[in-house]
């Protein structure tokens, strides 16, 4: 019997303004200035009059009682129904929520949504009937009865099965640690950072409601090779953000990550399909163990960029060449059919070409680049009809991550615009070719998928889709930065002896794989804005300056060294 998903309506599908008419009765009536962390910290998630006698207490502290007068929690429940209904009539669904249910739409796995708002179904029905989805049958709603407590209502919608075989999503903490204690799989969607996370041991967080793994008779993989993906340095920058679309695709994912650089994955550890090895990959023994019952490798680790490998060089060699050998070698002869490298569109080094593709020769003007090369002769000399092999050239990758880095050309102008409230441009004429990450993640689970590399075994692809100089990237994050903050962000250009420019021709990838970009330089900035707005950055002082969101900065903290699993050396 297939597994049952209850999936909540209010704050998990729908993107309903509670917090906006709580807000504007707060303003309205008591000149109050509601907070996102006061609304989550003690009026998110609870009945009505209870969020309105909340609210008056908040109020009272502020203003003191004498001001208050007669304001009552009833009369703030009465305004905030009514401000709600009148902000409600344009309620959305949240865009990970228009993919869930296309998704649904095809799913082997039976739905039901539930929740404990009187105007939620309707909001619902109406949010998909605005959007372009297509619902073929109506979807299953059940309503939380006056007075029935959430436990209950979970209970009911169970029903006889066994709660093991029942999954839940739940953008409430609380539910999600209820549905836990009463035995089912239980996912958390928390889009924000300010929201509290769930308490139960077994409880899943995600950041995404495409990070679930809906059972789909079009991507469903039944568990054995040819589903099994090993991802190196997985909880990574890209990894993160990778290995959670392989999780939703079906597969069955093992990481091998020494978490150098921190944890991106701690939403989804507690994934069934989820095995994460920590370890070097210089470690070979662990090497070979991470990949026995493999069907493909996706190379991530590394030491990423310029300023990190020349930080320390030997360490750099150590970990972007010195292994791949026996790491390439040792993947053939295990069995793993398919290998795909993260290489760099850096190995082109300086160009005058108009636009760089793929025929053009690697120029490599760093230690880093040269070896991103090197490792490409490595993997390509190993392949034949058994083992396909494909390097994957990316520009400067730009976009939002739960490992985040903010030592990339947009990431970094962002934040620079966010945190200082200006912007500095070193050179600025050299051309930085970029790729979003929701891209570059896009195009290596379709490498996953193919059946088949015929059309690039053995070659390296350009990813890249948009050409700008720093300078043009600059003015793209002011302009977005403004509009988003109403402010005005000033922009400095200073000399730079970075010589590094280039422009990337990414046409075969499109044209060879049917391969399109559908994400811009200005999405990822306003992925970061976004993000910083939520309070993703809250817990940093000085995200400029903060290790974690540095790769060189956070090497020179670290303790490189490891144990080997064994006396092999690579």
């Amino acid at each position: 019997m297939s597994k049952l998903l209850l999936i909540d309506l209010d704050g998990t599908m729908i993107d309903t303004p509670h917090f906006q008419a709580w807000s504007n009765v707060a303003h309205r009536l008591a000149g109050k200035q509601l907070t996102q962390r006061e609304y989550i910290d003690h009026i998110a998630g609870r009945p009505r009059m209870e969020g309105a006698s909340r609210l008056l207490a908040l109020i009272t502290d502020d203003i003191g009682a004498e001001m208050t007068g007669s304001l009552s929690a009833d009369e703030l429940a009465q305004h905030k129904q009514k401000e709600f209904l009148q902000l409600s009539q344009g309620t959305e669904l949240f865009e990970d929520a228009k993919r869930l249910l296309e998704r649904i739409a095809q799913a082997a796995q039976p739905v039901m949504f539930y929740t404990a708002s009187l105007n939620a179904p309707q909001l619902f029905e109406a949010a998909i009937e605005r959007s372009s989805l297509r619902q073929e049958s109506r979807l299953s709603i059940t309503r939380q009865a006056p007075g029935q407590s959430r436990e209950a209502l979970i209970q009911q919608l169970v029903g006889s099965r066994d709660p093991q075989d029942v999954e839940l999503i739940d953008d409430s903490p609380y539910a999600t640690d209820l549905a836990c204690g009463l035995g089912l799989h239980a996912w958390q969607i928390r889009r924000h950072a300010l929201e509290p996370k769930a308490a139960h041991p077994q409880a899943s967080i995600l950041s995404s409601l495409d990070e679930y793994p809906l059972a789909n008779p079009s991507q469903g993989r039944t568990m054995n090779n040819q589903s099994a993906v090993l991802v190196t340095g997985g909880a990574g920058y890209i990894g993160s953000r990778l290995v959670p679309k392989l999780l939703a695709a079906g597969y069955r994912v093992r990481v091998l990550d020494a978490l150098y650089f921190g944890n991106g994955l701690e939403g989804v550890m507690n994934h069934p399909a989820l095995e994460f090895i920590k370890g070097d990959i210089r470690d070979p023994l662990l090497v070979e163990q991470s990949l026995r019952g493999m069907h493909t490798v996706v190379h991530l680790a590394a030491v990423a960029n310029d300023p990190s490998f020349n930080s320390a060089p030997e360490l750099g060699q150590s970990i972007n060449i010195d292994c791949l050998p026996h790491l390439m070698s040792s993947a053939k002869r295990l069995g793993c059919r398919r290998f795909i490298y993260a290489s760099s569109a850096s190995v082109y080094g300086v160009n005058t070409e108009p636009f760089v593709d793929e025929r053009q020769p690697c120029v490599p003007i760093t230690d880093y680049n040269r070896f991103k090369a090197d490792g490409e002769k490595i993997l390509f000399g190993l392949t034949d009809a058994s083992f396909e092999t494909v390097a994957v050239r990316a520009a400067t990758v730009c976009g939002w991550s739960p490992r985040q880095r903010l030592d990339l050309t947009v990431n970094i102008l962002t934040a620079s615009a966010l945190a200082r409230g200006e912007i500095t441009v070193f050179g600025g004429s050299q051309y930085r070719p970029n790729v979003h990450i929701g891209d570059l993640t896009r195009l290596y689970t379709m490498l996953v998928e193919r059946e088949s590399l015929d059309e690039v075994r053995g070659t390296a692809i350009n990813v890249g889709y948009e050409n700008h100089t720093v300078t043009e990237i600059a003015d793209q994050v002011k302009q977005v930065v403004d509009r988003y903050f109403l402010v005005n962000v000033p922009i400095t250009t200073t000399r730079s002896d970075d010589v590094r420019s280039y422009r990337l021709d990414s046409r075969r990838v499109q044209q060879t794989l049917g391969f399109e970009f559908i994400y811009s330089i200005r999405d990822a900035i306003v992925e970061i804005c976004e993000q910083w707005q939520s309070g993703n950055f809250n817990d940093s002082d000085d995200v400029l300056s903060d290790t974690r969101y540095h790769n060189v900065r956070n090497m020179l903290h670290n303790d490189w060294s490891y144990q080997a699993s064994g006396d092999t050396s690579c």
